[in-house]
């Protein structure tokens, strides 16, 4: 059977992978098997992809994919303020001079 492929959202399936909750309903079991092999996408009575069934190894694949772009996007950010930092060394405060700064009323 050959099946169309059709991208959404970045994500290329191809018409094997979508079925019916239906479907999935009847037969949990075949739903699963085949999940491990490649993600289903299972739709709503209005026909509509609404969840996403993978296999287990899938998911930990994706999930460390998350952690490791998290990590990226935190050390970016550092970078970035250390950046900025860099360029603007004028605007650093001394902490030595940060009392004189502060209103007088703060300390009572």
């Amino acid at each position: 059977m050959a099946s169309e492929s059709k991208e959404r959202f970045g994500v290329t399936l191809t018409s094997d992978q979508i079925t019916s909750m239906i479907a999935v309903a009847r037969s949990f079991k075949k739903t699963r098997e085949k999940a491990q092999e490649v993600p289903l996408f299972v739709t709503n009575i209005q026909g509509e992809i609404d969840t996403v069934v993978v296999g287990y190894h899938q998911f930990e694949e994706m999930n460390e994919i998350i952690v490791r772009q998290a990590a990226l996007i935190e050390e970016l950010e550092i970078l970035s303020r250390l950046c900025d930092v860099d360029t603007s060394v004028e605007t650093i405060i001394d902490t030595d001079d940060f009392d004189s700064l502060m209103p007088t009323s703060m300390y009572q």
